[in-house]
Order: structure tokens, then sequence, then C-alpha cells
């Protein structure tokens, strides 16, 4: 097989329970920079997501805990990766990293993120995403008509918790799914809908999906 036209994404998600880990406990995503293609390279795309990273009381400004774990992502993978979207919503962090080396392919980022609290307002559940469209790394000996872009979504959610709560999540994910769908920037995806497919018409138009 040939490898040059493929990319390594790493997806971390973490429930951190409302504290803060230690630098050894977030040291495993030094990891990531040695685990690319070839030898001693490491992913090209990383997205490290938390849950719970503070208490969801009323806040005027970001919490010391949700900087704390900001700041772990960037020291633990160090010089060679670039933020390429950093979000929060509530107590959801999102953070997608790009190989300094790779960030010429990226054509396109934007971020949206989705309330699935009290009322679906509260954000101590919810979702946050990106849409990330790249070059798409053709192989120039394959004649097949192959697509300029290729485009991927990836989504931190935090969902309704327990086994008994099952329907809750379901709802859930089918919010979250459809809200993105209504929040795709113009021209990232290659048709429209022309009706309402309740969420399902993003998933199923995009390359790849990291939920």
């Amino acid at each position: 097989d040939d490898s040059s036209t493929d990319a390594v994404v790493s997806v971390v998600t973490w429930n951190l329970a409302e504290e803060s880990p230690s630098e050894d406990d977030a040291a495993f995503i030094r990891k990531f920079r040695k685990n690319g293609i070839l030898p001693g390279s490491g992913s090209d795309l990383v997205l490290i997501s938390g849950q719970e990273c503070e208490n969801i009381k009323p806040r005027r400004s970001e919490g010391r805990r949700s900087r704390e774990f900001r700041r772990l992502m960037i020291m633990m993978l160090g010089k060679q990766y670039v933020p390429v979207a950093m979000h929060l919503l509530g107590g959801i962090q999102f953070g997608l990293f790009a190989k300094r080396s790779f960030l010429k392919e990226i054509e396109e980022v934007a971020v949206a993120d989705v309330t699935c609290g009290v009322g679906n307002v509260f954000h101590n559940k919810g979702a946050i995403a990106a849409f990330v469209k790249v070059r798409a790394r053709n192989n120039e000996d394959d004649k097949r008509k192959r697509a300029k872009a290729l485009r991927m979504v990836f989504v931190t959610a935090h969902m309704a918790a327990h086994v008994k709560n099952a329907d809750a999540r379901d709802s859930d994910f089918w919010r979250i799914s459809s809200e993105l769908e209504a929040q795709v920037p113009p021209g990232f995806l290659p048709r429209k809908p022309s009706e309402s497919y309740g969420g399902s018409f993003l998933f199923d138009s995009v390359d790849r999906v990291f939920f």
C-alpha cells in the first residue's frame, strides 16, 4: 500500500470530573508527536477534548482549571503543533491542533457549538464541533477522478449520562447533529439538502466524522 497520501489523526476525549490533571497525567499527549506514518513524525491532526473541565456555576471569566487544561494541551504537543480551533462551552473544552508542516494542507476551519442542558440553554451538556477542509492527497499514478478536498467534522460532546438515560442521550445526539447541520459554513458541503434530514445529511455528506 502507498501511504504517501495518508494523514494521521489522533483524538482524545477526557472527562476531568472538575479536577485539574497533573503534568504527569497529561504526559501521554506527547506520544502524538511520534506516532506518524514516517519514523519520528507525529500525527497530522490532534483533537484534545475535555468534559467537566469546570463546574458550571455562573462566572464572569474562564476558570483556572479550564485554563490549565488548555495550557497542558499546548505544552505537551510542543512547538511543532499549532492550534487551528480552540473553543470553550461551559465545562467542555475543544482543542484541534495541526502539525506545523501540515498547515499548508488545510483550506478551511470553522467552529460551531450546541447546548443540550436544561431547556437546551444551560451548557452543562452540549457539543463543540470543527468543520475542516483539507487538500486531498491524491496519488498521481491513480487515474481515477478524485475530489480536490477532503471534508471532515470533529465533534466533542457531553451528553446525558447513565444507562437509564439512554433515550435522553439519543435525543442529545440528534439535537447536536441537526443543529450542527444548520451551522455548516457556506460551501463546505458539495450540495445543500433539499429538505430537512434531521441531522443525518451532514454526517452522510462529509468524508470523515470524528465524534
